[in-house]
């Protein structure tokens, strides 16, 4: 027993000589990154002062990625999602999510003896929220990003491959946001059960339609006064009124709200994937723009898609486009789709870049500004066609890997 307890402290010891050393520099920078991430989600900063701490965090992504495509990547994704809530506050939570989970995960992996101390620079940003907030509730989603960081660092230390990592960040927003949707409930209900889960949803729906019908009453004020300075005529304005009134009428505006409620394992699948996977992105930049180089290894840079899931979007896509009828099974079908869409599509663009770099000249290029034209002229519908190309390419590849080993087989049987 004690020689092996003194084989397990030799292993121990040649382990720690072998781990690169820690710079002071990058480790203050990523314990202050992490902690600004944590207050920006507690709520510790003020909406005021909001600005100035989506600057200081792209400003740490610059710094510690120091590549062009992946701090555009994140850029855009905070932008993105500023736009499309007209809420700064939503761009600066995304883009604390991404930079706190990829930068807790590269401390819990360089600091072995000390991997918990991160944690306490996320208490501290609950403390300061609950300081600014006067609540003790809503400073917990300084610890958002906690599960994520620790399940993707322990999938890396293990080298699962980078597929594998992303799912295991992906379980670990998935579990924080169950984890926020019950203290919600806990909070407003008094209770966590089904019953109460319906009820919130019902409120959900209420509320979309009540939003969504004084937006319509809005916009068509918006309309008259346009219509009124182009001096349209009157069966013209009348037909836009009519056109309003249908589109907002309440009957439809439940069916829309009932289509959202459906997506929702979607609406909240995709956008937690793309942020894990953008919090990979930090984790690998941070490893290589460190000593740490040297521990990247080819299964943690490398993201593939099984050919089963190639096969089953293909399936579901050809439901989706052939199957009009709204139902359980389409809306079942919808998620799962959409859940394999944004995966599969980054496999697209891949290929194509690297179809496009090994090919070089104006033929590379060329491929290049058609897919850059399909996604201007397409919009968001074009990652449906890349995630069709990514499909397509994976279930060849594992064909041709299939029939190359059988031939393989077989002239090894003959020379027998």
């Amino acid at each position: 027993m004690n020689e092996e307890k003194h084989e397990e402290d030799i292993q121990f010891t040649q382990t720690e000589l072998e781990r690169p050393k820690v710079n002071i520099k990058d480790l203050i920078l990523s314990l202050v990154a992490v902690l600004l991430c944590g207050c920006t989600l507690s709520g510790a900063i003020p909406a005021a002062y909001i600005g100035l701490a989506s600057a200081a965090m792209f400003v740490y992504v610059v710094i510690a990625i120091r590549n062009i495509g992946a701090v555009l990547q994140l850029l855009l994704t905070s932008v993105l999602v500023t736009a499309l809530t007209f809420l700064p506050v939503c761009g600066a939570a995304v883009l604390a999510l991404m930079l706190g989970a990829g930068t807790l995960a590269w401390l819990f992996m360089t600091l072995p003896k000390y991997k918990w101390a991160p944690i306490g620079l996320l208490a501290v940003s609950y403390g300061l929220g609950c300081l600014v907030t006067s609540d003790f509730v809503i400073p917990l989603l300084a610890l958002a990003f906690l599960p994520a960081a620790a399940l993707m660092a322990w999938a890396h230390a293990r080298d699962l491959g980078r597929t594998s990592t992303v799912l295991h960040a992906f379980l670990g927003f998935i579990f924080a946001a169950l984890a926020a949707l019950c203290v919600l409930l806990f909070k407003n209900y008094g209770s966590v059960n089904y019953n109460v889960l319906m009820t919130f949803v019902n409120q959900l729906k209420d509320l979309f339609v009540t939003i969504a019908a004084e937006g319509g009453k809005i916009l068509l004020v918006a309309v008259e006064e346009a219509a009124a300075e182009a001096a349209l005529p009157a069966d013209a304005v009348e037909t836009l009124r009519q056109t309003f009134a249908q589109a907002f009428a309440e009957s439809n505006l439940r069916i829309m709200a009932d289509t959202l409620m459906g997506l929702a394992p979607a609406l909240i699948g995709v956008p937690a994937l793309i942020i894990s996977y953008l919090s990979n992105v930090v984790l690998l930049r941070k490893y290589y723009n460190t000593e740490w180089r040297s521990h990247m290894t080819l299964a943690a840079c490398t993201l593939t898609v099984s050919p089963a899931a190639s096969v089953i979007y293909f399936v579901c896509m050809l439901i989706v486009v052939v199957v009009s009828k709204q139902s359980v099974f389409l809306m079942a079908v919808t998620n799962m789709c959409l859940l394999l869409l944004p995966g599969l599509a980054l496999v697209g663009i891949n290929v194509i870049l690297h179809n496009a770099r090994r090919t070089g000249g104006w033929l590379g290029k060329a491929s290049i500004l058609l897919v850059v034209a399909v996604v201007f002229c397409m919009g968001l519908s074009s990652l449906y066609f890349l995630a069709l190309w990514g499909a397509y390419v994976t279930i060849s590849a594992a064909l041709h890997k299939k029939i190359m080993q059988k031939l393989k087989d077989q002239n090894k049987k003959d020379q027998n």
